[in-house]
């Protein structure tokens, strides 16, 4: 197992590098265990507001990480979990 990176660095760091945005204020909400008794994975939520375009040499994904991103307004993104129409925890 790798080093375990600091879950406050490691958001903002994701968050530039996954969406190409930077927040102003982030908020803790909590975390969860991925997989209890299977995997060791703990997942940490935050909430991310006040968001801003990295701009020139933002943080990218890695080579191996193939994403699609969808902007949604929240109504809509709330609909659909009511919906059912995410499946994995992370979205």
């Amino acid at each position: 197992m790798g080093a375990i990176e600091d879950p406050d660095r490691a958001s903002r760091r994701e968050l530039e590098e996954e969406t190409g945005y930077r927040a102003d204020r982030w908020e803790k909400i909590g975390a969860f265990w991925t997989a209890p008794g299977f995997a060791s994975e703990l997942m940490h939520l935050y909430l991310a507001t006040g968001l801003v375009a990295a701009g020139h040499g933002r943080l990218t994904p890695d080579a191996d990480e193939a994403l699609e991103l969808v902007r949604l307004p929240l109504a809509d993104a709330l609909a659909a979990v009511d919906r059912g129409d995410l499946h994995d925890a992370k979205t």
